[in-house]
């Protein structure tokens, strides 16, 4: 069971919630054996705390991020103040990768919260795969698991002025839900930017408020 975190990896958890993996420089992190890394908001209380991963942040920034193996389990969890939500940002103004695969799970969830709100910005639960000028992100899913739930569930690939790209294959599932029917939920792709998402042998469901629809590919 091992987690491994080299070169330009910063840990701001207890101040703000954030977890930072090629934020200027070059970074990596691996979660592997089983293992799980929990990022989660320790500050509550002060505004703009929220549970956040970035890979891959500014122009200069290149981030890559391995969870392999059963078990195994990547998780931004978010929790506390009614506005504060989990996004995980893959290439958002800089290069980002995370590859999940043979049993490996990329959790991102907030058991409580507002419903998000796409205008406002607040009760985010959120994917971005390649996001604002310079976002370069890649999201690479074999044999593994993506599970966004909370108040709100959006993933984005290539928004903004980015360029993202998403593969999912091999039994892979992604469940995207929301627990509240008021939340949006959905899959977006080239939102402003170029996305491209690829699909074989796995499955996508969308859940909202219990009602769910799944869009697989044999």
């Amino acid at each position: 069971m091992t987690i491994t975190a080299s070169g330009d990896v910063v840990d701001t958890i207890a101040a703000d919630g954030d977890f930072w993996v090629g934020n200027t420089g070059t970074g990596s992190l691996t979660v592997n054996g089983g293992s799980t890394k929990s990022i989660a908001a320790a500050n509550t209380t002060t505004a703009g705390a929220e549970a956040r991963l970035w890979v891959g942040r500014t122009s200069t920034g290149d981030g890559t991020v391995t969870v392999s193996g059963t078990g195994s389990v990547l998780e931004v969890v978010s929790g506390g103040r009614a506005d504060a939500g989990a996004t995980a940002q893959i290439g958002r103004g800089g290069t980002g990768s995370v590859s999940i695969s043979a049993g490996g799970t990329l959790r991102v969830a907030d058991p409580t919260g507002t419903a998000y709100d796409q205008v406002a910005g607040v009760g985010n639960e959120a994917i971005n795969v390649g996001r604002d000028a310079n976002g370069n992100g890649t999201l690479q899913v074999n044999a593994g698991h993506v599970v966004l739930s909370g108040t709100g569930a959006v993933m984005n690939v290539g928004r903004a002025g980015g360029t993202g790209f998403a593969r999912f294959e091999n039994g892979s599932t992604v469940d995207l839900s929301s627990t509240i029917a008021a939340g949006d939920v959905g899959l977006q792709i080239g939102r402003g930017g170029q996305g491209t998402v690829t699909v074989s042998e796995s499955a996508i469901t969308l859940t909202s408020g219990g009602a769910a629809a799944t869009a697989t590919e044999d």
